[in-house]
């Protein structure tokens, strides 16, 4: 239902106004032109007299962008960071999350995806190798408020300070050796298949890569960080572990989120 409520309301959008922020960017839709321009944005030397082109950072990262204009306000965003490890896209990912927007992915492989994520915008984020594109435009208020919830609300910085969905103090783990000792099992109900990096299979790197997971009260992934990791593995071990599906649980009679310890083990023999 609320894919047709997107694809109809994208078809006919309203004008953009300045409530939404360009996600990972200083940026906010419907800015008038002569702002943005001011901002270091250049009409291009070939291409639509609509738009405007520019260095910028998006999510901290050097990247290159095309905005483009309806009724001279801002409405579009076109960006792409070249050369962005593992880590980096990683980061991309978790930021969105952390804004509250919500991953729907048709192609989910390390370092090759296709995801639109959805909140107070639409981020539709292309991987491919190093490079990483992502176009953005808002979402008019009737699908925003089916995406996002309203208890959830934007300081003006674009961060989440309000949840309803309240935290677990108790953190858990996907038992493996020592961790059965310090921490409480956590369930796993899908676990996503690790795919080893070739290049390092080829140089010979093995190793445990731990992480610290948060998990919705649906059981999926959250976010995931690197608590204890190998350079050469931590991409892959971030993509699988964030495709897995927990035992969703309650604390204090509410379904809340929880923090997840795992071991993600990578062995040549």
């Amino acid at each position: 239902m609320l894919a047709v409520l997107l694809a109809g309301a994208l078809a006919t959008q309203a004008p953009a106004d300045t409530a939404v922020r360009v996600p990972g960017m200083p940026l906010r839709f419907g800015l008038p032109r002569a702002a943005v321009e001011a901002r270091g944005f250049h009409a291009p030397a070939a291409g639509d007299p609509a738009e405007r082109a520019g260095s910028c950072r998006f999510f901290g990262l050097d990247a290159e962008a095309v905005l483009t204009f309806e009724d001279d306000r801002l409405a579009r965003a076109r960006v792409e960071v070249k050369d962005a490890a593992g880590h980096q896209v990683s980061y991309v990912e978790d930021q969105l999350a952390r804004l509250g927007y919500r991953r729907r992915c048709t192609e989910r492989r390390p370092r090759q995806s296709v995801c639109d994520w959805l909140g107070k915008a639409r981020v539709h984020l292309e991987v491919a190798g190093g490079q990483l594109k992502a176009t953005v435009e808002p979402l008019p208020p009737s699908v925003r408020a089916a995406v996002v919830p309203p208890a959830v609300r934007d300081s003006a910085a674009g961060m989440v300070v309000a949840d309803p969905v309240p935290v677990s103090p108790e953190t858990l783990a996907v038992a493996e050796g020592p961790l059965q000792m310090r921490y409480a099992n956590a369930r796993v109900l899908e676990r996503a298949p690790v795919d080893y990096p070739e290049a390092a299979r080829k140089a010979g790197v093995q190793g445990r890569v731990r992480l610290l997971a948060l998990v919705g009260p649906a059981g999926d992934v959250l976010e995931a960080h690197v608590l204890r990791g190998i350079p050469e593995l931590d991409a892959a071990a971030l993509d699988a572990v964030r495709r897995w599906r927990f035992e969703p649980r309650t604390w204090q009679g509410r379904p809340c989120r929880y923090r997840v310890v795992i071991p993600v083990t990578f062995r040549l023999y």
